[in-house]
């Protein structure tokens, strides 16, 4: 779902920059009435980069998971919710689809998930910018629509310098015929 060479890059930028992946930036209200209306107190925070930030800001558990963080870099359990904040965006094309894949199998209730959909301010060591993937939302809600269900579209309005798609997910689920 990484390649070594990318993990490397992103191991060197979280070092290089202390205020890269520290968490959600904007969309802390929506994510704290999200968690409030679902009364969420456990969470799986899916690419959380350093982890350090949401333990500060919620009043919950918060599970860390990042594959290009050595200390959260080991597969979790599946959780009931996730939270997966300017994630996607950030993932080699080659692998969006096993990243998507994974992710939805990490929560049998909701997700709540914010992508990019520019350019990033930051770039990787090597030059690249930071984002990875720079898609439409009609790209990323047809993408994720194959993996789980959409349960609500937004886009983030409350800085007018993002253009972030945000989104709540929903398991598919799969009943057996007998």
């Amino acid at each position: 779902m990484i390649s070594n060479t990318y993990r490397k890059q992103l191991e060197e930028l979280h070092k290089e920059n202390k205020d890269w992946g520290t968490g959600p930036k904007g969309n802390i209200i929506r994510i704290c009435n999200w968690i409030y209306d679902n009364d969420i107190r456990d969470i799986l925070d899916y690419g959380c980069g350093k982890g350090e930030s949401l333990p500060k800001i919620l009043p919950i558990r918060i599970r860390n998971y990042d594959p290009a963080v050595p200390k959260w870099s080991r597969d979790p359990k599946p959780i009931g919710y996730v939270l997966c904040t300017d994630v996607l965006e950030h993932v080699e094309p080659e692998y969006i689809e096993s990243v998507l894949k994974h992710m939805v199998s990490k929560f049998s209730k909701k997700a709540f998930v914010t992508i990019s959909m520019k350019e990033a301010r930051e770039t990787l060591p090597d030059g690249r910018n930071a984002h990875l993937i720079v898609k439409p939302a009609d790209w990323w809600i047809n993408l994720i629509k194959k993996y789980a269900f959409i349960e609500s579209i937004d886009f983030a309005r409350d800085n007018p310098k993002q253009n972030d798609l945000v989104l709540v997910l929903r398991r598919k689920v799969v009943i057996n015929s007998i």
